[in-house]
């Protein structure tokens, strides 16, 4: 059995590579009520002119996504891995088979502390 990480949980090392790769303008974030669990706040509290809440709205969050994408930004839609099931939909019927958005967009879940990150490179 291997011993726990001394580095700190998945979603601390989420939060500090956002304010990272925060240099680039491009970056936004999009939030579902969630930033102080998937630590996306840092982001917020630091570029709040790059960070949009959506409230409890998954599905439309992809979208979002998917719309900052297609026109130059480098979206981070940050939620739990449940609700990203509800999003899923979106993005196979709404962004993959219309194919409208960069190969830039990343959905990032968490769950119970374990980082999920699913890296979606929609292209044709």
């Amino acid at each position: 059995m291997s011993a726990p990480s001394s580095g700190g949980a998945s979603r601390d090392g989420y939060g500090e590579g956002l304010l990272r790769i925060a240099e680039d303008p491009r970056v936004v974030v999009l939030e579902a009520d969630l930033g102080k669990s998937t630590k996306s706040c840092h982001f917020r509290d630091e570029y709040p002119d790059r960070t949009v809440s959506l409230g409890i709205a998954e599905q439309n969050m992809m979208l979002v996504a998917a719309g900052m994408a297609s026109s130059g930004k480098i979206p981070f839609a940050s939620t739990f891995a449940i609700f990203t099931e509800r999003a899923f939909e979106q993005v196979r019927n709404g962004i993959a088979r219309l194919v409208l958005v960069s190969p830039y967009i990343s959905v990032v879940a968490m769950a119970e502390s374990i980082l999920v990150q699913m890296v979606a490179v929609l292209s044709q």
